[in-house]
C-alpha cells in the first residue's frame, strides 16, 4: 500500500480525553469510524464491514457501537434514503 491509498485521520488528545473510560474494543471502532467518515465526520459501514476489517467479532462491534451512543461519541441519524450516518460528536 503506497501514501496515496492508506487511509487517515486527525485525533486531537480532546478526541481521546472524550472516550475516557471506554474499553479498547469501544475505542478501536471509533477510530475506524473516523478512518471511514473522512473529513466530513460522516460514515456509514456497516458492522459487518467494520468486524471483518477490524477482525472482531460481530458482537464486539454492536457493543462497541452501543456504548459510543451512550457517552455520545457517535450519533446514529437517517437521512430520507435507507443509509445510515454516523456523525462524529467529539
Amino acid at each position: 500500500m503506497n501514501n496515496k491509498t492508506k487511509p487517515f485521520t486527525q485525533v486531537t488528545l480532546e478526541d481521546l480525553a472524550g472516550l475516557r473510560g471506554l474499553g479498547a474494543s469501544s475505542v478501536l471502532v471509533y477510530m475506524a469510524l473516523r478512518i471511514y467518515g473522512g473529513k466530513d465526520s460522516r460514515a456509514w459501514p456497516s458492522q459487518e464491514r467494520i468486524a471483518s476489517d477490524l477482525g472482531m467479532p460481530i458482537g464486539s462491534v454492536r457493543r462497541a457501537m452501543a456504548q459510543l451512543r451512550e457517552k455520545e461519541a457517535i450519533v446514529k441519524t437517517s437521512a430520507k434514503t435507507r443509509a445510515r450516518h454516523i456523525i462524529f460528536a467529539i
